[in-house]
């Protein structure tokens, strides 16, 4: 059976439109949508109207009574009916909603910037894409917070692909991937992340083989960042063996690293330690 070849899309001007269709276009259009529209031909009639409020940062949640509220400009906004459409300049952090409920905020809000933080929810790759249409896939830094959960179609790899702009990605409570995380990530392809940083993890997570660890650490960009911030309860006898098995050559210790972990000029580097102070290991990669 022959094959139909499918047809590539042609960008077609709007103002061909007469006043009317531009009319029933906006009808049609979400008001994400329309706002795109606007954007592009902001002085075109029959394409307005459009609430349209702007905040720098902001916080996205389910409410008690099970609505959804966001926190900008010192206000509650509640509203995420017809034409109302807002935008996020810097930050947005999102906590307890559900997949629907972020398919449906894709619809009224967008985040220009670069930092997402994600909260108490349930992330699959479905969650995921609908907080990347959000996100307009200008994402550098994702973090997920507290009691997140977890399902089998996220992987590294996917959030890479799904977030090409990453640069730093963060886990503050645990390892989603458990003891194969270092396979996971030496599998994804993130050659372009800066950073990597696990929190409140437990030791199991240095349960892994050196030669992974230093396949990792090849294929990431000279100023690479793993931060493995253990939890209290570790067993610092435990934490030792560790660190002397798998930061032999090619690491070499460096120093004692404060809380300050954001500005040292090293080469490729691991940090293990607790919230008060990190042992820092450069990887020496002309050791090898």
């Amino acid at each position: 059976m022959q094959q139909i070849e499918q047809s590539t899309p042609m960008p077609f001007p709007l103002h061909a439109l007469d006043y009317g269709s531009r009319r029933r276009l906006r009808e049609l259009a979400t008001p994400g949508e329309a706002y795109d529209f606007q954007i592009a031909a902001p002085h075109l009639d029959g394409l307005k109207p459009l609430i349209n409020t702007t905040s720098n940062s902001a916080i996205l949640s389910k409410t008690r009574e099970n609505g959804i509220t966001l926190y900008f400009n010192g206000k509650r906004w509640r509203d995420f009916t017809g034409d109302n459409f807002y935008i996020i300049r810097h930050s947005l952090t999102v906590k307890k909603l559900s997949l629907a409920d972020a398919q449906n905020m894709s619809h009224h809000l967008s985040l220009k910037g670069c930092d997402i933080s994600i909260g108490e929810c349930q992330v699959t790759s479905s969650f995921l894409d609908a907080i990347s249409v959000i996100a307009d896939s200008g994402i550098t830094n994702l973090t997920f917070n507290i009691e997140c959960k977890f399902d089998s179609s996220v992987t590294p790899e996917y959030v890479c692909k799904k977030f090409k702009k990453l640069k730093n990605l963060k886990f503050k409570n645990d390892c989603p991937f458990k003891r194969n995380w270092i396979d996971a990530f030496v599998d994804a392809d993130m050659a372009d992340i800066e950073s990597i940083c696990f929190e409140n993890v437990t030791t199991d997570i240095l349960d892994i083989k050196q030669e992974k660890l230093v396949e990792l650490f090849k294929k990431q960009i000279n100023g690479f960042r793993l931060t493995l911030q253990l939890d209290w309860g570790s067993n610092a006898s435990d934490v030792k063996r560790h660190q002397d098995r798998l930061f032999t050559r090619p690491f070499k210790e460096c120093h004692e690293l404060l809380v300050t972990t954001q500005n040292f000029n090293l080469n490729k580097t691991a940090l293990i330690g607790s919230e008060d102070c990190f042992i820092v290991y450069e990887f020496c990669e002309h050791e090898l």
